[in-house]
């Protein structure tokens, strides 16, 4: 049972990290969009991907410093 919880929270972690980027990106397009600037997209690419989560990243560190 133990080892079922500990797979479900890799799991979960993976999934977080790995959609947390991807939403991010997309939230952006979407507030630029409605905000009527229509020639500014930036590519769901893989090097797009980890630049916003290097960013995230980047923005706990603190926090985690403090803490």
């Amino acid at each position: 049972m133990l080892l079922l919880k500990i797979v479900v929270m890799l799991v979960l972690v993976v999934l977080m990290i790995m959609a947390g980027p991807w939403c991010m990106i997309w939230a952006i397009n979407t507030l630029v969009a409605a905000g009527g600037v229509t020639t500014f997209v930036i590519e769901f690419n893989f090097w797009t991907w980890l630049a916003a989560l290097l960013l995230g990243g980047l923005a706990i560190v603190p926090k985690i410093r403090r803490g």
